[in-house]
């Protein structure tokens, strides 16, 4: 009857110590929640600096992608989807520059944002 007791209660010791293991991998390095806020201009995609997370989200498939900044922000100029393989740019008026908010476009009108880590 002893044993069995302590059976059950090693049971149950091993089972609580695995749901807290996979629980906190499961959550990641972060504390397992990101919340991305939309890059609106130009001047604060270029205010972004490197070592900071973003995110893309390509307006032909959906995906996000997910990446550090390095040094040649090449974020600034183009995005190239992962998942679809689309290319966007940034679009801009025909006198140069923006048009007022940072959004990449492709060739067949598709609209995707950064987004910065909040």
């Amino acid at each position: 009857m002893k044993s069995n007791a302590i059976k059950h209660f090693t049971l149950a010791l091993v089972a609580a110590f695995f749901t807290i293991v996979v629980s906190a991998s499961a959550q990641g390095g972060r504390g397992g929640h990101e919340t991305y806020l939309s890059v609106k201009t130009k001047k604060q995609a270029e205010g972004i600096k490197p070592g900071e997370r973003v995110a893309i989200s390509c307006g032909n498939c959906g995906a996000f992608t997910i990446f550090i900044v390095d040094k040649d922000r090449s974020y600034l100029q183009d995005y190239t989807c992962h998942t679809c393989k689309r290319k966007f740019v940034v679009r801009t008026n025909p006198h140069g520059g923006t048009i007022g908010y940072f959004v990449y476009e492709d060739k067949a009108g598709h609209e995707s944002h950064l987004l910065l880590s909040h």
